[in-house]
């Protein structure tokens, strides 16, 4: 009895798992997706509760005003344990100038252990700290960008933050 509920827990974790991949999918791949973007907070600039909520509330106001849509999932460095949020993005063509203009910058990084150059938007440099904004097709295509974010919804078993009204199928007409 106690075996039976243990496995169809797993069962139904394992499926839970399974579905939500499947729906990302499905809803990034309805997107011109042209941004892998990586947020982490300064601890100057912000404490981590307040890097959740303010990315959060700055990410859907960009959503509503400027049509711009993601998916992302949160993570915590291995090593650190800091927080930080991946997302795929589509940002209108354009978009990218004044106040989000992007910036080339060179920075260490520890999983390479060497310097590298990465595109940080002003915007967020100055709000949270951090951020690299990759060119999908730099990273050899959206399937690798998409397996990249999966692993955490498998690893930690974060859920998957979408901009609203992301559709996860497209609706038409089917003529005779």
């Amino acid at each position: 009895m106690a075996e039976n509920y243990v496995q169809e827990q797993f069962d139904r974790k394992e499926r839970n798992i399974i579905c939500r991949r499947v729906r990302m999918n499905r809803k990034i791949n309805l997107q011109k997706i042209n941004y892998f973007v990586t947020f982490t907070y300064d601890s100057e600039k912000v404490n981590e509760e307040q890097f959740r909520r303010y990315l959060m509330e700055d990410l859907r106001k960009l959503s509503k005003k400027s049509n711009w849509k993601y998916a992302g999932v949160w993570e915590r460095s291995p090593g650190k344990n800091r927080l930080h949020f991946h997302a795929l993005m589509s940002i209108p063509e354009g978009f990218m100038k004044d106040d989000y203009m992007l910036y080339e910058t060179k920075d260490y990084s520890v999983r390479q252990g060497k310097m590298e150059t990465i595109s940080q938007c002003v915007y967020f440099t100055q709000k949270f700290g951090r951020n690299s904004f990759e060119d999908v097709f730099d990273r050899r295509g959206l399937g690798e960008a998409i397996a990249y974010i999966s692993k955490y919804i498998e690893k930690s078993g974060e859920r998957i933050v979408y901009s609203k009204n992301l559709p996860e199928y497209f609706i038409s007409d089917i003529w005779e």
